[in-house]
């Protein structure tokens, strides 16, 4: 095949594949159906859009965020990763009302009852948006405000 047949043939499959997307049709290109699987994330693996509401919080009776979010949704606070700097992984980072708040530790010290809202972020799109460093995801918490 010439590159500039090669070149046509990949991009008919990109424009194939987009145009499946977009339609959620199987894709056929040169005479060969491709079908498009959902992708599939491992069972309790946390979404970025995954919320923990002050109504969750409230109803089971924690002290403190380290214990709500324990009780709530565990899988937010796994270990993710490992390397020679974090042979046990890495644990999510916490900014509260859009500022760095520290790690992981400081869940223990942020009183349940002040918490708005927690939305989990994955170490792949906690890197991008926010830092690098992100490694284990992060917990963006909102306080609720003072009457």
């Amino acid at each position: 095949m010439s590159a500039a047949a090669c070149t046509r043939f990949v991009a008919a499959t990109a424009a194939a594949i987009l145009s499946a997307c977009a339609t959620a049709r199987p894709v056929t290109v040169d005479d060969q159906q491709l079908r498009l699987a959902p992708a599939t994330r491992p069972a309790g693996a946390p979404t970025s859009n995954q919320m923990v509401t002050a109504a969750q919080i409230d109803s089971v009776r924690a002290g403190n965020l380290l214990d709500a979010l324990q009780r709530i949704h565990p899988e937010f606070l796994l270990a993710r990763g490992q390397d020679p700097d974090a042979p046990n992984g890495y644990r999510p980072g916490v900014y509260m009302n859009g500022a760095p708040h520290g790690d992981f530790s400081v869940l223990s010290s942020i009183p349940a009852a002040l918490v708005q809202s927690v939305q989990y972020v994955r170490p792949s799109e906690a890197m991008v948006r926010f830092d690098h460093a992100y490694k284990g995801g992060l917990l963006l918490v909102v306080t609720r405000k003072e009457p």
